[in-house]
């Protein structure tokens, strides 16, 4: 009996002892932890996203912008000016996925790195206080920044999509009547 006592005894300042240890940092690894989720839920929805149809979507803008500006030269009314003018801004957040889409791919892979490595890092005590908390605040200015610009990255590509989804006929029918005023 006394011997089981003291097996109990020692294990459980062995898991005290863990434990302590383990739940040292463990409010910044809750936190990190929930920024990591952030990241792949960021980078889920930016990998699913068809680049091809983004590049020929745009590809269809500045086609149509070209023609009108190539074919139509006359006086409009207010609100053909704003649809022409709201079409052409469509192209913009096209562009900057297309151009941003990669480094922030890359960046969001990197941060998701970084935080794992911090957070084995607190798990296994291998870091100073001192250091953790520094890198911790690094890291997760480092992780707030990436996932808010590939969050406002992927909205404005989607609000991009529908506000075209909503003007493309308009701009067709605005081009076929031109055609046939023209003729």
């Amino acid at each position: 009996m006394r011997i089981f006592l003291t097996q109990i005894t020692v294990l459980f300042f062995i898991f005290a002892a863990f434990s302590c240890t383990k739940n040292k940092h463990a409010g910044e690894i809750r936190s990190l932890d929930s920024l990591y989720q952030g990241i792949i839920s960021v980078e889920k929805q930016l990998s699913q996203i068809d680049t091809l149809k983004i590049q020929r979507t745009y590809e269809e803008i500045v086609r149509n912008i070209k023609f009108i500006r190539q074919n139509f030269h006359g006086t409009y009314d207010k609100s053909s000016i704003e649809l022409i003018t709201a079409y052409k801004n469509t192209r913009k957040p096209l562009y900057n996925f297309q151009f941003n889409s990669v480094q922030i791919l890359h960046e969001l892979d990197y941060s998701k790195k970084q935080l794992e490595h911090l957070v084995f890092d607190l798990r296994k005590g291998t870091i100073s206080d001192e250091n953790a908390s520094i890198y911790f605040s690094d890291e997760r200015i480092a992780a707030k920044r990436i996932h808010g610009e590939s969050k406002l990255l992927a909205d404005s590509l989607n609000s991009a999509l529908q506000k075209f989804q909503e003007l493309h006929p308009l701009v067709q029918e605005f081009i076929n009547e031109n055609i046939i005023k023209a003729s």
